[in-house]
């Protein structure tokens, strides 16, 4: 599986405002928006794996945890196909199986075959 860059944790976001409030009222503290311009021009179809094949390769470790706050055998109860939001440009969108899981467990695998990723 390729990733470029870090993964930022799940339950974050790369678009985001802090506010502080006060009697007085609001004060905006810090505030991002992270947008990369897309090609009409560039747009492809590929073949993804199914989500049982997902499911066995993060059975077998070739997912990529990436929030887990424990050491032990974990129940997943959602799982679903989405896009890696990274906070740095890459030049296609990802798509990757979701699954989440008891106490904030999160992993991320690959929905492209492996014949059709760059590397």
């Amino acid at each position: 599986m390729i990733f470029i860059g870090k993964i930022s944790k799940y339950f974050n976001s790369q678009n985001y405002v802090i506010i502080a409030f006060s009697n007085e009222g609001f004060r905006i503290i810090k505030s991002q928006v992270n947008y990369f311009e897309k090609s009409n021009e560039q747009v492809g179809i590929y073949p993804i794996k199914s989500g049982s094949t997902a499911w066995d390769e993060l059975k077998a470790g070739k997912g990529m945890v990436v929030q887990s706050s424990i050491n032990k055998i974990i129940k997943i109860k959602k799982m679903y196909l989405g896009y890696l939001d990274q906070d740095i440009y890459q030049e296609y969108l990802q798509p990757v199986y979701v699954f989440l899981g008891e106490d904030n467990f999160v992993a991320y695998v690959s929905a492209i075959t492996q014949e059709y990723l760059i590397e």
